[in-house]
């Protein structure tokens, strides 16, 4: 790989993180930049065949049900895998913490480390734009592969 190519690629990586918040700009950045040289010398990435068929999507409870989620952080990012599947590109985290509620798991103390904590995995971005003024966040492509891997033996 030039290094024309290497230096490009890291121009494209810092101006798509440069909206993210300073504590998660550095590991969005890192995961970024991995996934465009990585495209780079493979060429652009074709999305690997699914092992298990993902089930109809249904709501957010019993779609939680057909996961083996062991954590927060994994039933956050299913939130978010759902409402993208379901047409929300982006939620806010009163959205999640409703989506929390309405499928009967327990509310974080503290919902912004939690979802912190989904961005410092690499499954979890800050959206590009704020939702009705709210800070949102969407769900990345490995996000989802990772969501797809929680499905259930049936």
């Amino acid at each position: 790989m030039e290094a024309s190519s290497v230096r490009d690629k890291i121009r494209q990586a810092v101006d798509i993180v440069s909206e993210v918040e300073p504590p998660y700009r550095g590991p969005a950045f890192q995961v970024i930049l991995e996934a465009l040289l990585r495209e780079e010398a493979s060429g652009p990435s074709v999305a690997a065949p699914r092992t298990r068929p993902m089930p109809d999507l249904g709501g957010v409870n019993e779609f939680l049900a057909t996961l083996n989620v062991r954590t927060l952080q994994d039933t956050i990012e299913a939130i978010l895998y759902h409402g993208l599947h379901s047409g929300v590109d982006r939620m806010t985290r009163d959205e999640i913490m409703d989506a929390l509620a309405r499928a009967r798991r327990p509310r974080p103390k503290n919902p912004w480390d939690a979802i912190g904590k989904c961005v410092r995995r690499g499954h979890v971005v800050d959206a590009p734009e704020a939702k009705e003024g709210d800070k949102a966040w969407q769900i990345t492509p490995s996000g989802e592969r990772y969501v797809e891997g929680l499905v259930t033996a049936q």
